[in-house]
């Protein structure tokens, strides 16, 4: 490894650059992998404390028709221009089709059509919209961005979740410490509202960038598992506006990218656990991951990884932060005629030790071919609606929120989505799906991926995430110029084949009216139950009739998710997990049911089977298999006495061939193999 150390006057530390040469990358269109050291230290900040009731909190106006409109601005600035090399039609779309084509019913009978479907928040007069949402043990909480009044900034309805019933709101963030007067009270929020729901703290966490004369993140921790309670609301300085944030909960703290248009990239923020979950002071640490600006887009932004499930990540793992890279696009000249990439960026931080954290990448990632060259780069909308020029915006230059997280024991993933342009028509927009895994102590790979656009409708805006079983969720926009804008998700199992996606396609909800503006999303939101680890909870648009968004909140599940045999018995106390049998009858008492025991009347919980018959060991002495026990088998199992491990002739299992096998020998004696030992 060689470095080259950059002295810097960045809040008095020291950045060193550090270029990896351990792995270079040999593919022609990738980036060099660097590490940067060192870490910006922001505040400390101090809470503003909330102790009232959500429920109690002024509603948040209606917008009417007269009423202002507002945009929140896009902050894309002038696209670079570059004379991309031509790609051509997409290499995954035809595996689908395929399948489709194949499969006519495609098992669409596991995943649900949609269990609740509600109209969340109406139209706040601005564009766009942010829908956003998280659940938690007992409610779900879905946010958009909101009108000027009462407050400025996001706004926030809570539902029961187990009846879909309104609680509290629609109410704003900023509220939450409006009392105070801090910068995100007044005067307030501005936009980009994100919901997470952190599993291993069992809290709470909403954020919205502050009003644009601040230069603030305004971020929200639930002193508790109840959300209708106490909060600890921060107001994070930081340099330059941080547009687009997006978050991630990991292990050690909350991560945030965001696009603050830098010559050198966008900057890194992380906010450490052990503060925030105290109401203690925050010192949020500050990273750019220079050089990492990308040709051809001016709005660019990492996204986090952001945990799913109860599991955390092995301790010590940095937050993965994930960017895509169209190498005809960004690379011209020198790109991988082949390949594409996904860019993982490590960002390990030290919260003691500021000078210590560090952030490493890219690490490339080849994935199929997808072209970003949608809208034609010089445009940022192209999506087609019915009986309207007014085209939207697919946000090309992202890969949207989230990306999922889950750690399975035996391997990591990460789950994520982009939009490509599909190549068989003009600008034609499909969801490219993709799955990494890593397994312990090795290094990320892609373990499938698939596009979905099933037909020459336009599918954007997507959002992803997985269930405890491994089964995948994939909710997005559609339209064309003969569908508005509408809500559909597709899915696939754990067991089905990969690459595609097995499940059909679903709505949630079909509009009656295009949209009069050309913003849509900036993204969308889908997560998973975090108490049964199986249902899918999303959000996105549809179209009023009066031509304004209506956020829309609905969840959905696989049938199979943690009841794989479909006999209303949960996996986890299932005795045949994979086998029907709702009466769980177990005649030998070992937990193991009858439909599934290999000896039903004598007692074997391990089902140690080491010949791969019908039979376990301890009801099957047949050892040579001839349908009898004989003296043939008592000299087999002389003949291996004493040995250890894995052995036919150890009937009882123990690890070694011993005189209770021989006992159990004896007293099967003349017998065929079968349930008991005895003959069937």
């Amino acid at each position: 490894m060689h470095k080259r150390c950059v002295l810097g006057a960045i809040s008095a530390l020291i950045f060193c650059q550090a270029q990896a040469n351990e792995a270079p990358a040999t593919q022609p269109g990738s980036f060099e992998t660097i590490t940067i050291r060192g870490a910006e230290v922001l505040g400390p900040f101090a809470p503003a404390i909330f102790d009232g009731d959500v429920r109690d909190l002024p509603t948040a106006d209606a917008w009417h028709p007269g009423d202002a409109v507002r945009e929140v601005p896009d902050k894309k600035g002038r696209e670079v221009k570059v004379t991309p090399a031509k790609a051509g039609p997409d290499p995954l779309v035809g595996r689908q089709h395929e399948y489709d084509r194949n499969n006519a019913v495609r098992g669409a009978t596991d995943l649900s059509a949609p269990i609740f479907t509600i109209d969340a928040i109406d139209y706040q007069g601005i564009n766009p919209s942010d829908p956003v949402l998280d659940v938690g043990a007992n409610y779900v909480i879905a946010a958009a961005n909101g009108s000027l009044t009462p407050v400025p900034g996001g706004v926030f309805v809570v539902y029961d979740k187990n009846t879909g019933a309104l609680v509290a709101g629609p109410t704003k963030i900023s509220l939450l410490i409006a009392q105070v007067g801090t910068p995100c009270a007044s005067p307030a929020g501005f936009s980009d509202p994100i919901v997470m729901y952190d599993e291993i703290a069992q809290r709470w966490m909403m954020a919205e960038i502050g009003a644009a004369v601040n230069n603030t993140i305004c971020m929200y921790i639930s002193q508790t598992s109840d959300p209708l309670g106490g909060w600890f609301g921060y107001t994070i300085a930081t340099p330059v506006l941080p547009d687009y944030p997006k978050f991630g909960i990991w292990g050690d703290g909350i991560y945030v990218t965001t696009n603050e248009n830098l010559a050198d990239g966008s900057a890194i923020y992380a906010i450490d656990r052990a503060q925030y979950e105290n109401g203690l002071p925050i010192t949020p640490q500050r990273t750019i991951p220079a050089p990492a600006s990308l040709p051809a887009f001016s709005f660019q932004a990492f996204t986090p990884a952001d945990i799913d499930g109860a599991t955390p990540p092995p301790a010590g793992s940095p937050n993965y932060l994930v960017r895509h890279r169209d190498d005809e696009v960004h690379n011209p000249g020198s790109h991988d005629p082949n390949n594409d990439f996904l860019e993982i960026w490590e960002y390990s931080v030290d919260f003691l030790v500021p000078a210590n954290t560090t952030i490493t990448g890219p690490i490339n990632i080849p994935v199929a071919e997808f072209s970003s060259e949608i809208c034609g780069l010089s445009a940022f909308e192209c999506f087609r609606q019915p009986g309207t020029s007014t085209t939207l915006d697919p946000l090309r230059e992202v890969v949207m929120f989230r990306w999922a997280y889950r750690n399975f024991g035996t391997h990591e993933t990460l789950l994520g989505n982009l939009v490509t342009d599909v190549g068989d028509t003009p600008e034609h927009g499909g969801i490219r799906w993709i799955e990494l895994r890593r397994p312990p102590a090795g290094s990320w790979s892609v373990y499938q991926e698939g596009t979905y656009s099933p037909d020459d409708d336009d599918r954007w805006m997507g959002a992803s995430a997985m269930d405890k079983d491994g089964n995948i969720a994939v909710t997005y926009s559609v339209s064309s110029e003969v569908l508005h804008p509408a809500i559909r998700y597709t899915g696939r199992r754990a067991s089905d084949p990969l690459g595609v996606m097995t499940q059909g396609e679903i709505s949630i909800v079909e509009s009656n009216a295009s949209n009069l503006s050309n913003r849509w999303g900036d993204y969308a939101d889908t997560v998973v139950d975090p108490v049964d680890g199986c249902t899918f909870w999303t959000t996105n648009n549809r179209v009023k009739d009066n031509g304004r968004w209506h956020t829309v909140v609905a969840n959905f599940r696989f049938a199979s998710c943690g009841d794989a045999d479909l006999d209303g018995i949960a996996n986890e106390i299932d005795n045949c997990p994979q086998t029907a049998n709702a009466d769980q009858a177990d005649t030998d008492s070992d937990t193991v049911g009858d439909a599934c025991d290999n000896c039903l009347l004598e007692a074997n919980p391990d089902q140690c089977n080491t010949n791969g018959d019908i039979y376990g060991n301890v009801c099957d002495a047949d050892l040579d298999n001839n349908g009898i026990v004989n003296s043939f088998d008592l000299t087999q199992l002389r003949e291996n006495f004493g040995m250890t491990g894995e052995n036919d002739a150890d009937i009882t299992c123990n690890g070694v061939v011993n005189s209770f096998d021989l006992t159990e020998m004896r007293e099967d004696f003349g017998s065929a193999p079968g349930p008991s030992g005895l003959a069937p």
